[in-house]
């Protein structure tokens, strides 16, 4: 009915999402993580993340039959989620993941090949040791606890911060251990589109935009070429050395 002049929303202020600052774990500190977490119940989690930069749901939704002990490799092909069903949360798995990128298979990396064959031989020994206490549910996953229970997604992200919080360790969330292992593999020379397939991200840009800010050495070779580039002796200082 063109009563008001103009549209009062335009003059409000649209509220702003805070943007959450990945925490970037250097060489030391994500050994010494590794080593916090030595013995403990996710220390096949946390070192499968710190090496393969890895979803926490990619993590959990590892079978062994993604695991390839002949040709030493492991394929991300599952995920796993949580969901509130009769007031429990449960555990369940898709196939379905993130993008297509994320579909990919990986050399298997001999720390974490040894501690996946001890893995088999503790499955192995306690499933003997508990009997039918044991849980067979979920004998196809990598991922379980003592008693072959699988460790979920939300216990992942519950006791890691749990751990940390109860430590010296500086403040991170598990996910930033994804971030880590990309920022060392640029600190070393890998390039971003092969850091872009380690990680499943389904485009260069994604990768690009996120960690652009951490190739400093890249930046140092960019100064370094534009200054030999423009850089020029005076004829008259040259003259003067000569003469000198």
């Amino acid at each position: 009915m063109d009563l008001v002049p103009s549209n009062v929303s335009d003059k409000t202020k649209r509220p702003k999402v805070k943007k959450y600052e990945a925490v970037f774990l250097n060489k030391d500190e994500l050994l010494e993580l590794i080593k916090l977490f030595k013995g403990d119940r996710l220390e096949l989690v946390v070192n499968i993340a710190a090496y393969y930069g890895l979803r926490r749901s990619e993590i959990i939704g590892l079978k062994w039959s993604s695991i390839d002990f002949v040709h030493d490799t492991i394929t991300i092909r599952e995920k796993a989620y949580c969901v509130r069903e009769k007031g429990e949360t449960v555990t369940k798995f898709q196939k379905k993941l993130k993008t297509k990128a994320s579909y990919r298979t990986l050399p298997l990396i001999p720390v974490i090949r040894n501690m996946l064959m001890k893995k088999k031989e503790h499955v192995t020994h306690f499933s003997e040791v508990a009997g039918k206490d044991y849980n067979h549910k979920y004998d196809e996953y990598v991922c379980t606890d003592y008693l072959g229970k699988i460790i979920s997604p939300e216990y992942v992200t519950q006791h890691f911060g749990s751990k940390i919080k109860n430590s010296n360790f500086k403040h991170i969330r598990f996910h930033d251990l994804r971030h880590s292992c990309a920022s060392l593999l640029l600190a070393n020379g890998i390039p971003m589109k092969a850091i872009q397939e380690w990680l499943g991200h389904s485009t260069f840009s994604i990768t690009a935009d996120f960690y652009s800010h951490l190739e400093y050495n890249s930046k140092i070779e960019s100064a370094e070429k534009i200054a030999a580039l423009l850089s020029f002796e005076n004829p008259d200082e040259k003259m003067k050395d000569e003469n000198n």
